[in-house]
């Protein structure tokens, strides 16, 4: 099995990125390897990688019944997602894979 060919690495847009956050709830710990796809489509669900505040972020898409962003691990906070760019939020890329040490 390659790495490569399943996590789909080598597609134009598709970026490997470092985590320095911890989500308990997605299996994510500082350190752990994120694949992102710039090209991707998310779905209602999806982990998307987020430019807020001029800073990267890791949130949940939600499409219904509102577009709006939801932190990892705290699922009562939520950010609607604006129509223009003035808040400074983007939705850069779709978290296709998550690839963490077991050790700690």
């Amino acid at each position: 099995m390659s790495l490569d060919q399943h996590c789909n690495t080598g597609a134009p847009g598709v970026f490997f990125f470092r985590s320095d956050t911890y989500s308990f709830r997605e299996g994510i710990k500082p350190g752990a390897l994120l694949i992102v796809d710039f090209g991707g489509t998310p779905v209602d669900g999806s982990l998307v990688l987020c430019v807020l505040e001029q800073e990267f972020r890791i949130m949940r898409l939600r499409l219904h019944p509102k577009r709006c962003l939801q932190e990892l691990d705290k699922l009562d906070n939520f950010r609607a997602i604006p129509d223009d760019d003035e808040d400074g939020l983007e939705v850069r890329g779709v978290i296709t894979h998550i690839v963490a040490l077991l050790q700690s």
